[in-house]
C-alpha cells in the first residue's frame, strides 16, 4: 500500500471493517478488533491514525515488530495477518494490519476470548453466539448427517420406503430405471447413506423404522381453537418417525384442519375447493423445516400449529451467517 492509497482509506473513516489506533501502545484492543474482524468478513487496523482521522504516524523499531508478532501468536486458530508499513514522514510510519478469515476456522479467539464487531464497536462475543459458531465449524469439518450411526444396521430401516423413494426417483427421471433392481445396500451406497457397511445418521432420519427413530425425529401438531395457545385444542397429536412418515402425517393433519373456500363455476356443476393457504408454499415450508433443522439438537423435534388466523411451523436451528429475519422478507 502506498501513501495515496492509505490516505484514501483513512478518508473512508472507521467502520465495521476498519479501525484507527494512534500507536502500537494500543495493541491489545487492536488485536481484539482484528479477532472481531476475523469472526465476520475481515478488516484492517491502522496504527498512527487518531480517532478523528488525522495521520500522525509512529516510530517503528525491532521491538515494535516483536510486540506485533507476540500478539499474532495469541490469535487462534492460527491465521495469516498481512503487515504493511507506510512512511508518512521522516522516521514515522503508519502500520496496517489486515486479516481475511477462513470460513472453516471461524470462530477465532484472541487470548482465549472471542470478539465480534457491532458497527464501529468491538465487544466480547455472547456465549450462545460463540457456541453456535463452534458448532458450525464442527459441522463443516464433520457434518452430523455423515457421521456413522454405530448402533444401527440396515435391518433398522424401512425397506419398503426405500424402494418407494427409488421408484419416485425413476418416475421423476432422477434415477436410472435399473435402480429398481438394486439391493438395499447398493441403493444406500448410491444415496451416500452408508460408509464401510455402517449406516450414516442421515439414513436413519430418512428411512428408520419406528423402533429406530432418533429423538430428533418427533413431531407435535395442534389445531388451536383461537388465535393463541391459551385457547385450548381442537386437535392435538404427537408422533415419531422418519422424514417421509412425518411429512405424510403433517399433510394429513393440514387437510383435516386448514379452512377450504368453495366456489362454483357458472358453467359447471362441480364444486371448486381452494385451501386458505397455497398448497405448494405450505408443502415447501414443511419440507424445509424437516430438512434444514439442527439435527445435532436431540432435545427438540418439529411443531406444527394451526390457529384461526395463521399457520406456524417450528424447528430447531439458527439462521445461516449474514442472514437476518428482515432479509427473508425481501423479494428475491
Amino acid at each position: 500500500m502506498n501513501v495515496e492509497q492509505m490516505v484514501a482509506l483513512v478518508a473512508e473513516g472507521e467502520s465495521d471493517a476498519l479501525e484507527f489506533k494512534v500507536s502500537t501502545g494500543q495493541l491489545k484492543p487492536a488485536f481484539e478488533t482484528l479477532c472481531a474482524f476475523l469472526n465476520k468478513s475481515g478488516g484492517a487496523v491502522l496504527f498512527g491514525i487518531k480517532n478523528d482521522g488525522r495521520i500522525v504516524g509512529q516510530e517503528v523499531t525491532d521491538q515494535t515488530h516483536l510486540d506485533i508478532a507476540n500478539m499474532i501468536a495469541k490469535i487462534e486458530p492460527p491465521t495469516q495477518i498481512d503487515i504493511d508499513t507506510i512512511a508518512v514522514e521522516k522516521n514515522r510510519y503508519v502500520i496496517k494490519l489486515t486479516v481475511t478469515p477462513t470460513s472453516s476456522s471461524i470462530p477465532y479467539v484472541f487470548s482465549s476470548k472471542p470478539f465480534w464487531r457491532l458497527g464501529n464497536s468491538t465487544r466480547l462475543m455472547p456465549q450462545q453466539h460463540y457456541e453456535n459458531l463452534l458448532l458450525d465449524r464442527v459441522n463443516i469439518a464433520r457434518p452430523w448427517d455423515a457421521e456413522v450411526a454405530a448402533d444401527f444396521t440396515i435391518d433398522d430401516l424401512d425397506h419398503d420406503e426405500i424402494y418407494t423413494t427409488v421408484s419416485d426417483g425413476i418416475n421423476e427421471g432422477r434415477l436410472p430405471a435399473s435402480s429398481v433392481k438394486e439391493n438395499i445396500e447398493d441403493i444406500l451406497l448410491r444415496f451416500n447413506l452408508i460408509k464401510n457397511k455402517q449406516l450414516r445418521n442421515a439414513a436413519l432420519v430418512l428411512f428408520a423404522k419406528d423402533h429406530a427413530c432418533l429423538p430428533q425425529c418427533h413431531l407435535k401438531m395442534a389445531r388451536f381453537q383461537g388465535k393463541d395457545k391459551l385457547s385450548g385444542f381442537i386437535d392435538n397429536q404427537q408422533m415419531s418417525g422418519n422424514i417421509f412418515k412425518l411429512l405424510k402425517a403433517e399433510d394429513d393433519f393440514l387437510r383435516r384442519h386448514l379452512p377450504i373456500a368453495s366456489t362454483f363455476n357458472p358453467n359447471q356443476f362441480k364444486r371448486i375447493d381452494k385451501p386458505a393457504l397455497p398448497v405448494f408454499a405450505v408443502r415447501e415450508a414443511l419440507i424445509n423445516a424437516l430438512c434444514h433443522r439442527d439435527y445435532t439438537d436431540r432435545s427438540t423435534g418439529f411443531s406444527l400449529g394451526i390457529f384461526d388466523d395463521r399457520l406456524e411451523i417450528w424447528n430447531s436451528g439458527f439462521l445461516l451467517k449474514n442472514l437476518t429475519i428482515n432479509s427473508l422478507k425481501k423479494n428475491s
